[in-house]
C-alpha cells in the first residue's frame, strides 16, 4: 500500500488476492499509521483487482471502505499511466 503523498509504504507479502489480506493491511498497519498522527483518510484509490473490487454490499473490501467512511476510486481499464501507483492502492489523506 502506498501513500502518493508522503510516498511511505506498506508492505507484506500474500499468496493470493483475495478482499480480507486487502483489509488487513490496511486496517492493522495504513489506517492505524495515520490516526496516530491525527490524519483521516479520505479517499483510496485502487486498480479494479477483484482483491479491491466487488458489489458494495457483500464484497468485504468495499464494505470495509463504507465501514470506514473512505471513498473508494478506481483507475480506468487499460490505463498505464495510473498503474504503477494504483497497483500498490493508493491512499488520499486530508
Amino acid at each position: 500500500m502506498l501513500d502518493c503523498f508522503s510516498r511511505f509504504v506498506w508492505a507484506r507479502l500474500y499468496t493470493s488476492k483475495m478482499p480480507v489480506t486487502a483489509v488487513q493491511i490496511l486496517n492493522n498497519h495504513a489506517l492505524p499509521f495515520f490516526e496516530e498522527h491525527a490524519v483521516k483518510v479520505q479517499t483510496i484509490l485502487s486498480d479494479n483487482g477483484r482483491e479491491y473490487c466487488g458489489r458494495p454490499d457483500k464484497h468485504p473490501y468495499e464494505l470495509f471502505l463504507q465501514l470506514e467512511e473512505i471513498d473508494h476510486r478506481t483507475t480506468k481499464v487499460g490505463r498505464p499511466q495510473s498503474k504503477g501507483y494504483a497497483s500498490y492502492c493508493t491512499l488520499l489523506a486530508g
